[in-house]
């Protein structure tokens, strides 16, 4: 299927982006600053790959690549301002796994993914990690789940928003081990490890 010309950009990996730059150098592109819009909290992982690789992405683009944070909505804020934008080609959107969970969650959003936004390529694979404060008296995963059933009300967890990766491991987790959880959704994974290593 040959691709909407008029869809947006959606930086899911931006080395893909990068390596089509010398045919983009025969262009007028970019002739202005480049926005790259982070969905999560400022010190998040996909925003420090994404300040990580924006010095990179300038230089070879001869312009600057500003990288802004607006986290909230499960991705869905951030994703509306990139669907929303010119399609030009100066607006770019990092994102993970929600962006395609929102849809198979059912989740209406004021954007079509398939028709707003195109995918560029893959930047990060990550593993999920289950993470717990130092204070709580647990060594293992068997430990932990021993630990919740004996707790009134059991524990409560944090993600990194509704529809993440951290959020649906935690619910199935939840399942499968028939614990009580509480789902606390935050606006990224930085603010989550703030308040875990806080406890």
């Amino acid at each position: 299927m040959k691709p909407n010309t008029s869809r947006r950009l959606l930086l899911t990996l931006v080395a893909g982006f990068c390596t089509a730059m010398p045919a983009l150098a025969q262009s007028s592109f970019p002739d202005r600053p480049i926005r790259l819009t982070v969905p999560y909290a400022a010190g998040g992982g996909t925003d420090l790959v994404m300040r990580a690789i924006a010095p990179g992405m300038a230089e070879i683009l001869g312009q600057p690549v500003v990288v802004e944070n607006k986290p909230g909505g499960g991705t869905i804020n951030a994703t509306t301002i990139v669907a929303r934008a010119a399609p030009d080609g100066y607006s770019l959107l990092a994102v993970g796994a929600p962006i395609y969970l929102n849809t198979a969650l059912v989740i209406k959003t004021p954007y079509d993914v398939q028709r707003d936004l195109m995918p560029l390529t893959l930047l990060v694979k990550n593993p999920g990690l289950l993470l717990v404060s130092n204070d709580l008296p647990v060594k293992s995963v068997k430990e932990l789940i021993a630990l919740s059933k004996s707790t009134q009300g059991g524990f409560s967890y944090g993600s990194a928003g509704n529809g993440s990766i951290g959020h649906l491991g935690g619910e199935l987790l939840k399942v499968q081990l028939g614990l009580k959880m509480l789902h606390i959704p935050y606006k990224g994974s930085a603010p989550v490890l703030a308040d875990l290593m806080g406890h």
